[in-house]
């Protein structure tokens, strides 16, 4: 498979994103042990807001760019495209886990949070993006359906 990202107009600072990283793998761990899946919700409305409002309306973005202002940190600025795309999955995957916490099926919830948490281990603590990886994949399932009638 061809290595290829989604690219975007816009920019992000990759600190940031590698600090959101870190709170989301945070989150799920608190969910993992505690069970409780008030963490979900936080993170799906964090994460709903990362997208819905360019992140700008985002609790956890704005709590990192601040941090990161305090301690002077450089601004390393990247494509937000693979970010976005990353942010997608993160939803799809803390929905999911919601869903079947909520159904009664924790263990099956505690996996899928579990794989969130890999991704976003990964990711802050490595600077790998899972979103790249699966991408080029997204984009065969996305050629296998079928056009939308104009």
């Amino acid at each position: 498979m061809v290595k290829i990202c989604p690219i975007s107009d816009r920019n992000v600072n990759e600190n940031v994103s590698r600090l959101n990283s870190f709170f989301t793998l945070v989150f799920a761990v608190l969910f993992i042990v505690s069970g409780s899946f008030l963490f979900l919700g936080v993170m799906l409305i964090d994460f709903a807001l990362r997208l819905f409002s360019q992140g700008k309306m985002s609790p956890v973005i704005r709590l990192n760019s601040y941090l990161l202002e305090v301690y002077k940190a450089k601004k390393v600025m990247i494509n937000a495209g693979p970010k976005i795309f990353a942010t997608r999955i993160g939803l799809l995957l803390i929905t999911v886990s919601l869903l079947l916490v909520i159904s009664g099926f924790t263990a099956a919830g505690a996996i899928t949070a579990g794989i969130l948490a890999f991704f976003c281990f990964l990711e802050f603590t490595f600077g790998l993006c899972v979103a790249c990886k699966i991408y080029p994949y997204a984009l065969v399932l996305n050629d296998l359906l079928p056009e939308k009638s104009k």
